[in-house]
């Protein structure tokens, strides 16, 4: 296999780790889902070796990156992908009905990402309680964050992000990966974590915005 690329500095300013071991990103595409007529929405790409695999094995692909400063090595590297679109943009502050719209045409699409770690909890929040037809969202994402994404009521790690959770989606830890598969390595190991979306919340409320 060829030389690691080095990560850009300014992706290490948003909290990115960058994974490149293929074995590894195929594995979470495999895990996901994904069919070859499938949209996903890949949030924090950085230099995209997980929006390459991706554009071999969906029909779309829109890569939304907050860190202008990766983008020209970004889109260099996608450059033999047709059926992808880059987006200099904050997912916390985008529109994403108007994305859904306007990028993925309106209809139900995936989440695939390697979440930079800084964001995971929010991010999450947001997608669930978006109200738009994702049928499953798969993120990397730190070990101990996933572990109170999947928490039990009455254990230690249960909590608000738990049970939100656990009101939208069935959610499930696939495999653990090391800090050291990534560059540079964070300070704790990482999951894969995938969240299939229910047709309809678990139980039926009165006020969704009051439970909330």
């Amino acid at each position: 296999m060829g030389k690691t690329p080095k990560p850009a500095k300014t992706g290490q300013k948003y909290g990115q780790h960058f994974l490149f071991d293929p074995s590894i990103l195929s594995r979470m595409i495999d895990a996901s889902g994904v069919q070859p007529g499938d949209s996903v929405l890949e949030i924090g790409p950085g230099l995209g070796p997980l929006t390459t695999l991706l554009c071999r094995r969906v029909a779309y692909v829109l890569a939304v990156e907050i860190d202008a400063g990766l983008l020209p090595r970004l889109r260099d590297n996608l450059a033999g992908c047709d059926n992808v679109d880059v987006l200099h943009a904050d997912i916390m502050q985008a529109d994403l009905p108007a994305l859904w719209r306007e990028k993925l045409g309106g209809r139900p699409f995936r989440v695939v990402a390697n979440l930079p770690y800084y964001i995971t909890t929010p991010a999450i929040l947001l997608l669930l309680g978006s109200g738009l037809p994702i049928g499953s969202i798969t993120f990397m994402l730190q070990k101990e964050a996933a572990q109170r994404l999947v928490a039990q009521p009455g254990t230690a790690q249960y909590g608000v992000v738990s049970a939100v959770a656990a009101y939208y989606a069935d959610a499930k830890i696939l495999f653990g990966v090391p800090a050291g598969a990534f560059v540079p390595p964070p300070n704790v190991d990482s999951a894969v974590l995938h969240l299939r979306m229910l047709p309809a919340p678990r139980v039926a409320v009165r006020d969704e915005a009051l439970l909330m």
